[in-house]
């Protein structure tokens, strides 16, 4: 700190911290080496990611392998977090800028005052030494100067050199200050730039960012809705075979995980529940069997039709159509809460252990079938019944989720 000719303190330090400030940051601004070396290498790490990502999109999340949808899953969450972190960096620079310009405007309104009161300080001591007038600055020195006393002119002297030393000081400070006021202006309009150009990038990035987020919000709610099928897969299976049943569970809880990560909001609409009039039974009294199934209505025929080929070739098919989505929301009440909101639209990563919302099912649908022979799940594709249903089932429009032999549907 240092004193003024009026004798307030001058912070000069506050001036340096200023200029330190706009140093650095126009450094990293305009892009020393190793700034832009670390940009290159954001640049490249964002191609990288890009080029995942496209192959992530192009994943058939309804058929492909947990651990592909996982891997795709995985890809589009690092993307975002990548883009994420980039807008953050953009924001701090923002911010940077604007804090150099709001220390470089208090900086000029500083100086503009000093230089305000050395000014009038000056002027109030040149005035009284030339009128002779008494000012509380001079102490008398025009009375003293006159005086006949030895002992006051010895002091006038002392005051005189006292009162040079002043003026010559509040110069030399008015010269500094207007020199520090022009540097400063010449910063502001760089950072002013600065500040512009850090606006842009933080837009652009916030644009990258929705993007980003909207293309994995299209892949999470894909998961979703394979992660409420394959769940809901899983519990019809449950009455039948518990190992199997908890195996598909199990699968599936790394897809449970990374949707819990991604979902921001649970946006999978619910299907519309079966009309029970259009879940018929088929039964074949022409064979000797007393199986029957139930399914939707839509599908009656080519499911009557892909039994009885079976018979005519030999194999004792039998399998599980309809299931009442009633079961269905008696899991959730278990597992989620009783309130309809929990029932019906509380994500499935919410609930425990993660239970498929009621509809979700093609079983509940009516319109998927899980084969078995002789009471047993086909669980192999090795085995005859399902090499026969591969060649066969897709005559009808049945379609197999890899992975699962034994569940066939259609649409």
């Amino acid at each position: 700190m240092r004193a003024s000719p009026g004798g307030n303190t001058v912070p000069w330090p506050a001036a340096i911290v200023v200029v330190c400030a706009l140093f650095l940051w126009s450094s990293a601004a305009n892009g020393q080496s190793d700034v832009q070396s670390l940009e290159k290498l954001k640049v490249e790490r964002e191609n990288v990611l890009e080029d995942a990502v496209e192959s992530a999109e192009n994943v058939d999340v309804a058929t492909a392998s947990v651990d592909e949808v996982a891997v795709a899953l995985d890809e589009l969450n690092a993307f975002v977090a990548f883009h994420e972190s980039r807008l953050a960096d953009a924001q701090q620079a923002l911010d940077g800028a604007n804090a150099a310009v709001a220390a470089t405007e208090a900086r000029s309104a500083e100086i503009e005052l000093e230089r305000e009161v050395i000014r009038a300080e000056i002027a109030e001591i040149a005035i009284s030494n030339f009128t002779g007038e008494q000012s509380t600055n001079t102490d008398g020195l025009v009375e003293l100067a006159l005086s006949d006393d030895p002992g006051e002119a010895a002091r006038f002297r002392h005051l005189l050199t006292l009162q040079t030393g002043t003026l010559s000081d509040g110069l030399d400070r008015m010269t500094a200050l207007e020199a520090e006021a022009a540097a400063l202006t010449e910063a502001q309009e760089i950072l002013a730039e600065a500040a512009t150009a850090a606006v842009t990038k933080v837009t652009e990035r916030s644009a990258v960012v929705r993007d980003a987020q909207e293309r994995q919000q299209a892949l999470v709610a894909a998961a979703e809705i394979r992660l409420e099928s394959r769940l809901a897969e899983a519990a019809a299976l449950a009455a039948r075979d518990v190992e199997l049943a908890t195996e598909i569970s199990d699968q599936q809880t790394a897809i449970n995980n990374r949707v819990a990560k991604a979902a921001r909001a649970n946006g999978v609409d619910i299907p519309k529940p079966v009309d029970l009039e259009d879940i018929v039974v088929i039964e074949f009294p022409d064979h000797d069997t007393e199986f029957k199934i139930e399914v939707h209505v839509d599908i009656a025929e080519a499911t009557e039709q892909l039994f009885l080929d079976a018979y005519e070739d030999g194999l004792a098919l039998q399998g599980y159509g309809y299931r009442p989505i009633q079961l269905q929301v008696d899991l959730r009440a278990a597992h989620c809460g009783g309130a309809e909101e929990d029932i019906w639209h509380k994500p499935v990563f919410e609930c425990s252990p993660p239970t498929a919302r009621p509809g979700f099912s093609k079983h509940e649908q009516g319109k998927a079938i899980d084969f078995a022979v002789a009471g047993s799940t086909i669980k192999t594709i090795d085995s005859w019944a399902f090499r026969w249903l591969a060649r066969n089932a897709p005559r009808y429009g049945f379609e197999n989720l890899p992975g699962e032999p034994w569940h066939w549907s259609i649409g």
